[in-house]
């Protein structure tokens, strides 16, 4: 059976962050999370597609990017494992915007299972809607008709 666009941009997503070198940043202040490529491309859209995540979508519908809204507030509440992620969060980039200074193997396959997480999470919201994949195909393709 063949996979279709969602789940191939969902089953890759720790493979494109760690192939494009996304980088995560944190904002203190609104409590949301960016994981993205160093530089976006030209057209890129934010695409929700749960509650709390959204994807960077080319118009080729490659993703270069994600967005958790309330990391800290919400995602970590419903996923404990991950209580601490935000003090790993320690060199200011900006006014309440904030990276991660070292990075370590050990790190590394944190955001791999973190990733693993989010992809958990959609599916998961998605049922909650009553959505199925397909829904979840329509989205993305219509994310640049407009």
């Amino acid at each position: 059976m063949e996979k279709t666009r969602f789940i191939n941009l969902i089953d890759q997503l720790s493979t494109a962050a760690t192939l494009n070198e996304w980088e995560a940043v944190y904002d203190r202040e609104s409590d949301n999370f960016c994981w993205q490529k160093p530089k976006l491309s030209q057209n890129v859209r934010l695409v929700k597609v749960s509650h709390d995540i959204s994807l960077f979508l080319t118009p080729a519908k490659k993703v270069e990017g994600l967005f958790v809204e309330y990391l800290k507030d919400n995602f970590t509440k419903h996923n404990i494992e991950y209580k601490g992620m935000t003090g790993y969060f320690d060199k200011k980039v900006a006014d309440n915007q904030y990276t991660i200074s070292r990075k370590t193997k050990d790190l590394e396959r944190y955001f791999d299972k973190f990733a693993e997480t989010l992809k958990a999470d959609i599916y998961r919201d998605a049922i909650k809607e009553k959505k199925c994949v397909s829904d979840l195909d329509f989205t993305i393709s219509t994310a640049f008709a407009n």
